[in-house]
């Protein structure tokens, strides 16, 4: 029996590595393991004090809550899945910079990292897909209890993950969460023409989710040789590779490649994260950036600005906190 087959378990084999008192980290955005949490909210009982780590969930859950006694979601980043439970005191939050989340979660010594993956290749890798924040960062340090969703794209990078260090996995054929861009308003678009004519030809991209970056990028059409070095992939760099504007041509590292850290979109740009490493064209790489996000290139003046149009076009659903959180990282990175 080959090693991949000997740990293939149930989604309830997880069981059997979580303590009273255990901290588990859970992967993040589609990167939850959908199967292994119901296995672990359904056996809640023989627990107690267990307390799951995670950054923004995309799915509302009993545990998130506060309805399974022993179960305790602690959160890093919030989400619409999660904002109201922590108002409500229901569940807790880590206030933090993202660069120091892979620190801080290792001073609490946690069990196991749960996690979705792609399905494994041929050499016994699996992917972290659409994902290489801190759970990337624990990989050979922590043991995996993974689930394997066929539905996540394969993607390269920091973000491989080998048979030989599973505790075990399990398989689920979930949907992936789709994130639709929002239109963007008339003033999403006056923002993003300021920011769009103080970008050169040539210049490495750092952009975030939203309606203001969406319209940044929809501005570009007439830019060339664009990289992209990124905390978060969306469907407007998916269009600009299409157009020929994002090439990576003159990118001082990682030439020719996307460097990203997350990516949150529809099946259009899971289609496109798929296997992406074609020689001569943009590939694709999800990975944690050494420098965290940013490369050292023409660095792009956005950061700032994205806290002021965040806070202009999306008030009510925004909190300063995070925002200044993620902004902070784009403005530390490059040193």
């Amino acid at each position: 029996m080959s090693q991949l087959s000997a740990l293939r378990r149930p989604p309830e084999a997880v069981l059997d590595h979580i303590g009273d008192g255990s901290d588990v980290v859970v992967g993040i955005g589609n990167g939850e393991p959908r199967a292994v949490l119901d296995a672990i909210e359904a056996h809640a009982g023989r627990y107690r004090e267990v307390r799951l780590h995670q950054m923004l969930p995309l799915r509302r859950r009993p545990y998130i809550d506060g309805t399974v006694a022993g179960l305790r979601h602690v959160s890093w980043f919030l989400s619409p899945a999660s904002r109201d439970a922590f108002h409500a005191g229901a569940c807790d939050l880590v206030p933090n910079s993202f660069s120091e989340v892979p620190r801080l979660m290792r001073s609490l010594a946690p069990a196991l990292v749960v996690a979705t993956v792609s399905p494994p290749d041929r050499h016994g890798y699996f992917s972290l897909g659409c994902h290489a924040e801190y759970t990337a960062s624990f990989i050979g340090e922590l043991p995996f209890f993974v689930e394997v969703n066929p539905r996540m794209p394969r993607t390269f990078g920091e973000n491989q993950l080998h048979v030989s260090q599973l505790l075990g996995w399990c398989e689920a054929d979930t949907p992936m969460v789709e994130l639709p861009p929002r239109a963007p308003l008339d003033i999403d678009h006056r923002i993003a023409a300021r920011i769009a004519e103080r970008i050169p030809d040539g210049a490495t991209l750092q952009v975030g989710i939203g309606a203001v970056p969406n319209a940044v990028l929809a501005q570009l059409d007439g830019h060339r040789d664009l990289g992209v070095h990124t905390e978060l992939l969306t469907e407007g760099v998916v269009d600009l590779v299409e157009r020929g504007v994002v090439t990576g041509t003159r990118k001082r590292t990682h030439r020719n490649k996307i460097i990203a850290t997350s990516a949150l979109g529809t099946q259009r740009l899971f289609d496109f994260l798929a296997e992406n490493e074609r020689p001569g064209e943009s590939r694709t790489l999800i990975k944690v950036p050494a420098a965290l996000l940013v490369e050292i290139c023409h660095l792009v003046e956005v950061a700032w600005i994205r806290v002021l149009e965040q806070l202009v076009a999306d008030p009510a659903s925004r909190r300063l906190e995070q925002l200044l959180a993620r902004r902070v990282v784009a403005v530390d990175g490059p040193q």
